[in-house]
């Protein structure tokens, strides 16, 4: 793992790469999906919105990444949807058995729910039980909970799949499904726009942190959800993005990327792995933080366009 003195260390000295380096440096992303979460439907069945974010990804001949908490999938349709992920050379990985915050849980039963989910996977050929990502991006509350934790990973060989942008998915799919819900034949092309606008524009944001901090060209993990918001419009996301100067990269190659390796000592609290390292970049070497551009997960702008 690569300590906090090393990460600084090799940002001061990346961050001398010249502006026009930074500039030409490519924008990449891979979709890394969380949850699985199947006992929701709403104007899709759960195979219906299976299939629309995998005919999305195959469309753009990607493989991504799925993070699955077992409890969600512990049956035959859980089960079935796993496995056309790996048939269509995605990758499986570990998102902790129950889905729980870390702060919630001691470290010996965070442990045990991570490795209830380990032998779930472990019995489907072709997952990725060792490639791990905390649930809520909580991990663990305190500086001691968190470094038992991450010894743990350590110790047994699971790779930290952190998340460099978040796109806030959950939230606009939450806010179309209580418009579904009033309304179950509502025009739905406002959310799919304002999903597409408020991704990019947080992915700029990130992707511009990232040279910021010297790390201009840094493939990306991009958080959505399985749900129907993505099962209608991941397709959409995903020609927004390369329309506007993006590749895509398949998550097995991001995860090799060593800023996978990175353990900041400062607290995640549920953030990107890259607002943490800007953090650290900032307190150390006085450099000015990008203000985010999404406040309260895009409530205000969703309140203003009547979603």
């Amino acid at each position: 793992m690569i300590s906090r003195r090393h990460f600084l260390a090799s940002s001061a000295a990346l961050a001398a790469i010249s502006a026009c380096a930074r500039k030409n440096a490519p924008k990449r992303f891979s979709i890394t999906m969380d949850d699985f979460n199947l006992n929701v439907e709403r104007r899709q069945t759960i195979v219906e919105r299976n299939e629309g974010v995998l005919s999305a990804m195959a469309q753009h001949n990607h493989k991504g990444a799925g993070f699955v908490s077992g409890q969600w999938v512990d049956n035959a349709q859980g089960r079935a949807v796993i496995q056309s992920w790996i048939d269509g050379g995605n990758m499986i990985g570990n998102h902790t058995y129950t889905h729980p915050h870390a702060n919630k849980l001691s470290v010996a039963d965070y442990v045990a729910n991570i490795e209830k989910n380990t032998a779930f996977l472990s019995a489907i050929d072709g997952t990725s039980p060792k490639l791990f990502r905390f649930p809520y991006l909580d991990e663990g509350g305190t500086l001691e909970k968190r470094d038992a934790i991450r010894a743990y990973l350590g110790e047994n060989d699971y790779i930290n799949a952190a998340v460099t942008v978040d796109t806030f998915d959950w939230y606009i799919d939450g806010r179309m499904g209580e418009r579904l819900k009033s309304n179950p034949d509502s025009e739905l092309s406002g959310y799919r726009d304002y999903y597409l606008a408020s991704a990019l524009k947080l992915a700029e944001h990130y992707n511009a942190l990232a040279a910021d901090i010297g790390r201009a060209g840094t493939p990306h993990t991009l958080l959505v959800h399985h749900n129907e918001l993505n099962g209608l419009f991941l397709g959409d996301l995903i020609t927004h993005f390369k329309a506007n100067g993006w590749e895509m990269i398949d998550a097995k190659t991001t995860f090799t990327n060593d800023i996978f390796k990175v353990q900041p000592y400062t607290l995640n609290k549920g953030r990107s792995v890259l607002s943490v390292m800007e953090q650290e970049a900032a307190s150390i070497e006085k450099m000015e933080r990008r203000p985010f551009p999404v406040k309260e997960f895009g409530k205000a702008d969703m309140d203003a366009l009547g979603l």
